[in-house]
């Protein structure tokens, strides 16, 4: 078996090379009417790739007009839970909307201080007439006293002669009930200075841009506001020293009245007691 020769594969089988006669496909360059058949073919394949990419460019314009009408109703839909669009700070739109927070701020301000001036004008018109019917009285307490019908010859050699002075207790009630009365004429001048103040913050400035509006209103709101509140506080002590003179006056005036007579009067003098502890009593809630 060593001397045999090796079985040749079956499948190996070498392919015979093709000969000249056995190619029959054509050259191109051999046959026109091939050459113009590829030719119409190539020009129907462009055309419907050119009718191709116009359909497409179509589609996409409708793609895209849809997108941005979609985008709108999702922003119509979700205005009122997305915060503002970002904008430049020196952008008119944004500053017009700052412009307007700032006044409905400076407005409600105005109105607090505006309810507070007119509430304080309304109780000075009120105590001021109830000062004054106590003011009169005691201003002619101060007078000499009216000549009589049977002394009437004397009253030419006397109108020479200056009147005594009157008791210092009268000078004292008298000059306390004058304090609180100019006092009262303080806070009403205050309150009107203040009116006027308050109305001018809620004007608009002259100015061309939103944004140079907004920072003016902001710089003047800033200066205003100082000034206004040490206004009402100036208004409420004034206005509890008014109120303090008065009741002094009339404590010190009904003490006078209590010892004026022969013996004290009880009564006055504990009307007079229980004056006092009440206004102290105020006074220390103070």
């Amino acid at each position: 078996m060593s001397d045999s020769q090796p079985l040749e594969d079956p499948k190996l089988v070498p392919l015979a090379a093709p000969s000249p006669e056995t190619s029959t496909i054509p050259a191109a360059n051999d046959n026109p009417s091939t050459i113009a058949l590829l030719t119409d073919q190539f020009g129907a394949l462009l055309g419907a790739v050119n009718a191709l990419n116009d359909t497409m460019t179509g589609v996409k314009s409708t793609l895209v007009d849809h997108g941005t009408k979609f985008d709108v109703l999702i922003k119509d839909a979700l205005k009122n839970d997305q915060p503002y669009d970002e904008k430049a700070l020196d952008d008119e739109s944004t500053c017009l909307a700052l412009y307007d927070i700032v006044m409905a701020k400076t407005k409600e301000k105005a109105e607090e201080w505006n309810g507070t001036i007119d509430v304080t004008l309304i109780f000075i018109a009120l105590f001021s007439a109830v000062l004054t019917a106590f003011l009169v009285p005691a201003t002619q307490a101060l007078l000499p006293n009216s000549p009589d019908s049977g002394t009437s010859g004397n009253s030419t050699s006397n109108a020479s002669q200056a009147p005594p002075l009157p008791p210092r207790s009268a000078e004292a009630v008298c000059a306390l009930y004058y304090l609180s009365l100019i006092t009262a004429i303080i806070i009403a001048v205050l309150c009107a200075l203040g009116r006027q103040w308050v109305r001018k913050l809620t004007t608009k400035p002259k100015l061309n841009s939103w944004r140079e509006r907004t920072l003016w209103h902001m710089h003047r709101m800033k200066r205003a506001e100082g000034w206004l509140r040490a206004l009402m506080e100036v208004l409420y002590w004034f206005l509890l020293l008014s109120i303090g003179l008065f009741m002094s006056a009339i404590l010190y005036q009904l003490w006078n009245l209590s010892n004026s007579f022969e013996e004290r009067a009880t009564v006055l003098v504990a009307t007079w007691g229980v004056g006092v502890v009440l206004v102290s009593g105020i006074a220390v809630t103070m």
